[in-house]
């Protein structure tokens, strides 16, 4: 047998090569939408569809419309920065659902051919912020570090403004809050990680978590401080000068004891605390207040606030006013800084601020919005029908979170009902509920009531609903509020998608979407209970009693110490009878 004598990459190498192309050749500079058009018609992939390929030519006239420049000066990393708002651009233009799909589609596609010509999305970003870029795995971080590059020259340069503005311009798009604040956070884990950032914001400082809950305490430890709780909530309690205080302040007094006792445990790794007379140790506390205030970057404020309410009840709780030792606690609150507190809440705040007439017009916005989405069947419109609602009661009745959340419409005591107005207590009628029960005796009203202990200043509040809410109100109770709730009804006004009453975080998230999509501000909704006291005094300046009881304040001081106004008694006289044809007449009310 005779065998062919080949050498190494002779004649076996010496045919045409296949046909599939390598895409990463580095003479390609990809940079604008121009140059990568002029590689697809010049060497277009031979694995995509020739109707695929018309496809990605086609949307490039679209691409520059939606940024507003031709092709050759139209950077790829700017298309990619803008990428998910193309759809909604495509929808502005009447395009059917099936052409916006293709159309999306396509420029995907476009991307990848990039990608497979060697085009590195990192490469046409600032130096300092290559590195990031690669690290981001995440679309949404990616898009955030696009933004970020083009105004900031790198990443130690940015400030926690910076990303808020960013999260709120996403949700100003109709993004998720919460789904992109989620990306501001990688985003600063990103950075810290790659120890890119001079100064943390104040929220990663405390994102470690080091408090004990209070059912892992000793069980003596335990028990003391639930007596102790328990003897500050009671009715009456033997010693105490004061009235009991509410199921939530003993709640954030328990979030204090938990914070302490686990910063001992966890931080300082004490091992022999068993009684609250230990947690009541001046070098203890001293501790706690300098890692609380220098390593977590909170207020000294706080640190008064929790400290103070705690020795406060052990000064006069009888198994322990004896046995703790308060002679230092004076001086260890005066050496407690605060300067500077007051200015940065106040800054805070204004940050945060709009005047009444905008957050008030946000629910006739919402409105068409809403119907649009029942019409389309696009959206949840049952969900959008709570939160008008909701924003409609937060803007015309300026109840506290927990009031909204909580208000009952059914059951032997509920907050919102309709019923023949009681003679005993007497109710202040509006003009028009009067005139309406002269010409139909017996006629029934919309009421609000809540008992003391489900207000915080603990006065019992019984009123005639507004007229404006009771259209809105009826139709959400008559349409939209039985397609959430679900086997289980919990009686609340306000629920959720799956029915559940709504929590605390559901309706900051709901009002902060909201405020900032509508007006690109993020206002907490006790926010806005100032901007309603500014609306007030700025028409009826002076009238702080009225404000007072509108807002459901036990006395004037509170007002006063809340809102930074001087009190002049002479001055501060209801300019009506009631304070409720007040309220109504500057609410349209009549």
């Amino acid at each position: 047998m005779t065998l062919a004598k080949l050498h190494n990459g002779s004649e076996i190498a010496t045919g045409d090569r296949s046909t599939s192309q390598n895409f990463a050749n580095p003479s390609v500079a990809l940079r604008t939408l121009d140059d990568l058009a002029r590689e697809l018609k010049c060497r277009p992939p031979q694995n995509i569809p020739k109707k695929e390929l018309d496809l990605m030519l086609t949307i490039c006239p679209h691409l520059t419309h939606f940024l507003g420049k031709p092709m050759d000066e139209l950077p790829l990393v700017e298309i990619l920065e803008f990428r998910r708002d193309f759809r909604a651009f495509l929808k502005e233009r009447t395009f059917s659902s099936h052409t916006l799909s293709t159309y999306v589609a396509s420029l995907t596609r476009l991307f990848n051919y990039a990608k497979k010509l060697g085009w590195d999305p990192a490469e046409s970003l600032p130096r300092p912020w290559q590195g990031v870029f690669r690290q981001a795995q995440d679309a949404r971080v990616e898009s955030l570090v696009l933004h970020l590059s083009r105004i900031r020259r790198s990443p130690k340069e940015v400030t926690e403004f910076d990303t808020d503005q960013w999260l709120i311009s996403m949700v100003a798009k109709g993004r998720c809050w919460q789904h992109f604040r989620k990306a501001k956070t990688l985003f600063w884990r990103l950075l810290r990680d790659a120890e890119l950032v001079s100064e943390l914001p104040a929220f990663f400082k405390r994102e470690s978590k080091y408090s004990i809950p209070l059912e892992s305490f000793p069980p003596g430890l335990q028990k003391e401080v639930k007596d102790l709780l328990d003897w500050r909530q009671a009715t009456f309690s033997a010693g105490r000068p004061n009235g009991k205080v509410r199921p939530r302040t003993a709640l954030g007094q328990q979030k204090f004891l938990s914070s302490l006792y686990g910063y001992a445990v966890n931080i300082l790794r004490r091992s022999d605390i068993q009684s609250i007379p230990q947690l009541a140790d001046r070098q203890l506390l001293e501790s706690y207040a300098e890692f609380y205030i220098n390593k977590r970057g909170c207020k000294g404020t706080s640190v008064i606030s929790n400290v103070g309410s705690f020795f406060a009840a052990l000064r006069y709780y009888p198994p322990f006013k004896k046995s703790v030792d308060q002679t230092w606690f004076s001086e260890y609150l005066n050496h407690i800084p605060t300067e500077g507190d007051q200015e940065s809440l106040e800054a805070c705040k204004s940050v945060h601020y709009l005047a009444y007439d905008q957050v008030s017009a946000i629910p006739d916005e919402y409105r068409p919005q809403r119907l649009l989405a029942e019409k389309n069947r696009k959206g949840n419109p049952a969900v959008m029908a709570m939160e008008e609602l909701l924003l409609r009661f937060l803007c015309t009745l300026v109840w506290r979170n927990i009031n909204l959340r909580e208000c009952r419409i059914d059951g032997a005591k509920p907050n919102l009902f309709k019923g023949p107005i009681p003679h005993n207590p007497p109710i202040t009628k509006p003009v028009w509920v009067t005139v309406e029960e002269k010409q139909h005796p017996g006629a029934e009203f919309w009421q609000f009531q809540f008992f003391n202990r489900e207000v915080k200043t603990c006065i019992h509040i019984h009123s005639i609903l507004p007229r404006q809410l009771i259209a809105p109100l009826e139709e959400y109770l008559r349409v939209y509020r039985p397609q959430l709730v679900g086997d289980y009804d919990p009686g609340t006004l306000f629920v959720k998608s799956n029915g559940s009453a709504l929590t605390l975080q559901d309706v900051d998230n709901k009002v902060e979407t909201l405020t900032a999509r509508y007006r690109g501000v993020r206002v907490n909704p006790h926010h806005f209970r100032d901007i309603f006291a500014y609306a007030w005094l700025d028409k009826n300046p002076d009238d702080y009693l009225t404000l007072s009881k509108m807002l459901w304040h036990r006395n004037i001081t509170t007002t006063l110490n809340k809102y930074g106004k001087r009190y002049n008694e002479s001055s501060a006289v209801c300019k009506t009878e009631t304070w409720l044809e007040l309220l109504a007449a500057a609410r349209g009310d009549g």
